[in-house]
């Protein structure tokens, strides 16, 4: 994508979920011009957004300031903002349960302090890839993933050569054949309750990628989470999951492994 996505910070205010919904046809963009420092405005972009159409056509079904949905069936897409404002781009499938889920296909941010007064054009550059999605095949689940390892191994070597050097790779762990464990240590940790080793004595904290195929939903689970310290004595705290996401057996490799590493990327 044109803007190149990276992380650019925490964002200090959450967002409500105010609908956008009912808006006009063609709302004034908000001014900020009399501010000293212009912010990267998430509610003009998911304004506009919302009024975009698949293939000139398919109209947003569901609108909020945190996600656009279009279509109700197999195979809508769905765009959901997280509070740090990254964005994520989901399909729907049907699991093996009847359960009607979400698929990961697409996880990046973009440049906010960048691209502040550009929101339309981060929007289009969105719906580009919205578009592109809408005409891929519908993923489906499956009784049986045979590549899960394969899988846990490739995502384990590109995030190595990939993420940030805070990472520390240690291991991969088989917990059964439908259960891998990717383990990273982090160096110099100093965010939030995590402390680095020189504070603890010989532990670091972790990052832990689960990696599970889920027979009964017939779907990919990832999960990664930080593992950090409590108050003295209390030993380890898990914190909260950087990304729970589930996958389609059917997705390519590599698609879900750009997931992850993003997601690995903007911590």
């Amino acid at each position: 994508m044109r803007f190149k996505l990276f992380e650019s910070g925490k964002l200090a205010d959450r967002w409500g979920f105010e609908e956008i919904e009912a808006r006009k046809e063609k709302p004034e963009k908000p001014q900020d011009d009399d501010k000293p420092i212009r912010s990267f405005n998430v509610q003009w972009m998911m304004d506009v957004l919302s009024r975009k159409k698949i293939n000139g056509r398919i109209k947003a079904t569901d609108a909020f300031l945190d996600h656009v949905t279009w279509g109700d069936m197999d195979g809508a897409i769905r765009v959901r903002l997280t509070p740090n404002i990254e964005v994520m781009i989901e399909r729907r499938t049907t699991d093996l349960e009847g359960a009607k889920t979400w698929v990961l296909k697409r996880f990046f941010k973009p440049k906010l302090e960048e691209y502040a007064g550009k929101e339309e054009e981060v929007s289009k550059e969105v719906f580009e890839e919205v578009e592109g999605l809408y005409k891929e095949a519908i993923d489906s689940a499956s009784e049986n993933y045979g590549n899960l390892l394969s899988l846990s191994k490739r995502m384990a070597d590109r995030i190595r050569t990939h993420a940030p050097l805070i990472y520390d790779y240690q291991d991969t762990k088989e917990v059964n054949k439908d259960y891998y464990v990717i383990y990273f240590s982090i160096r110099n940790a100093g965010v939030g309750k995590l402390v680095s080793r020189s504070q603890r004595g010989s532990l670091s904290p972790e990052v832990t990628i689960d990696v599970n195929f889920n027979r009964e939903k017939g779907l990919i689970r990832v999960i990664i989470s930080t593992v950090s310290y409590g108050a003295e004595g209390q030993g380890w705290e898990v914190d909260v999951p950087l990304l729970d996401s589930f996958y389609a057996p059917s997705q390519n490799k590599d698609e879900i492994i750009d997931t992850v590493l993003a997601a690995i990327r903007y911590y």
